[in-house]
C-alpha cells in the first residue's frame, strides 16, 4: 500500500490485519512503515483531502509520484496521500468550492493538526451551531504544518477549519 489514507473502517479498530507492506499511507491506528502517519485526514464531501490535511505532501517524496494538476492536487508537487494526489490526480473531478465550507469540527481537549494554507482559518464557538468567530487561542507552528492545544481548563467551545471559497 502506497500513498493512500485507511482512515474510519471497522468501528475504529485495526485498520489493516495481517502481513502488509505499507509506505506513505495515512493509517488509523498506525502501521509500521517509512512515511506512516495516524491523523485524521481531514476529507471534504467528495472524500479527498481537503486544503488543510496533514496528508496533503505527505505521499512518497519519489519524483515519480510528483503532482501536475492543481486542484485536485494541493500543495506543492511532492505527493499527496488519498485519490486526489499523484500523477494522475487530474483524472478525478477537480474540487468546486464556491462558498467557504466546514472541513472539520473539533470536540474541545483535544490537539488537532492542519497544514497552513491562506485560504484556511480556525474559527470557534460556544454552541455548535455558532455563531462562529476566528480562534484567537495558541496555534503552533512548525514549517507549513499548525496545531492547536486547547486547554482543559478553557472555557468549553467547539472549533472547525474553514475554507474560504476559491
Amino acid at each position: 500500500m502506497l500513498n493512500s489514507i485507511v482512515y474510519f473502517n471497522h468501528d475504529h479498530q485495526n485498520q489493516i490485519l495481517g502481513s502488509a507492506s505499507v509506505t506513505y499511507s495515512d493509517i488509523q491506528g498506525g502501521f509500521v512503515g517509512d512515511g506512516v502517519i495516524d491523523f485524521n485526514p481531514i476529507f471534504d464531501d467528495q472524500y479527498q483531502i481537503a486544503s488543510g490535511s496533514p496528508a496533503v505532501d505527505a505521499g512518497d517524496p519519489a519524483p515519480q509520484f510528483a503532482e501536475h494538476s492543481f486542484p485536485p492536487s494541493l500543495g506543492s508537487i511532492r505527493c499527496d496521500m488519498g485519490i486526489g494526489g499523484g500523477p494522475e490526480a487530474a483524472l478525478w473531478n477537480a474540487r468546486v468550492s464556491p462558498q467557504p465550507r466546514e472541513m472539520l469540527r473539533i470536540e474541545p481537549r483535544f490537539v488537532f493538526q492542519w497544514v497552513h494554507r491562506d485560504n484556511i482559518r480556525v474559527e470557534h464557538a460556544v454552541d455548535v451551531r455558532g455563531p462562529w468567530y476566528p480562534y484567537t487561542g495558541e496555534i503552533i507552528t512548525i514549517g507549513a504544518k499548525r496545531a492547536a492545544l486547547i486547554s482543559y481548563t478553557e472555557p468549553r467551545r467547539f472549533l472547525r477549519l474553514v475554507e474560504a471559497a476559491q
